[in-house]
């Protein structure tokens, strides 16, 4: 039962990956293409569990709420403007906007958190019926 239980999860990783992949590439949402290249899955077996993670980089879920604003403002990192810079120069625009940008984010949340986020690029892959499917497939 294991090997087969290991060969389902696999297979839902995958695609589950791949839908994620898509969904990403089909809302505008992999200028860069870092998060897309950030996903994988990873299925483990610790005695008698055995689980399927999705995995990504840290902020993965904010391409669907967005990003809230810092609460105790400070200026935005290096880091943070490097990243909105990066993805400035991705989309075509001027890098030169890049720390405005990081500024009015940290400060303000991006629009995307203001108008309450999006569900059509992780939420409606990983879902109930995601854990239902496997649910049958295993029993």
């Amino acid at each position: 039962m294991d090997a087969n239980l290991i060969a389902i999860l696999n297979t839902y990783g995958n695609t589950t990956v791949e839908a994620i992949r898509r969904n990403l590439a089909s809302t505008g949402t992999n200028a860069t293409g870092k998060t897309s290249r950030s996903l994988r899955y990873e299925v483990t077996q610790k005695g008698e569990t055995i689980s399927l993670r999705i995995l990504g980089k840290p902020y993965l879920a904010v391409v669907e709420t967005g990003r809230k604003a810092t609460p105790q403002y400070t200026k935005p990192s290096q880091d943070f403007v490097k990243s909105i810079r990066e993805w400035i120069q991705a989309k075509g625009g001027d890098t030169s906007t890049a720390y405005a940008i990081a500024k009015t984010i940290h400060q303000k949340g991006t629009k995307l958190h203001q108008a309450g986020g999006r569900k059509d690029i992780i939420s409606n892959v990983i879902n109930k019926d995601l854990t239902t499917r496997i649910a049958q497939d295993v029993l």
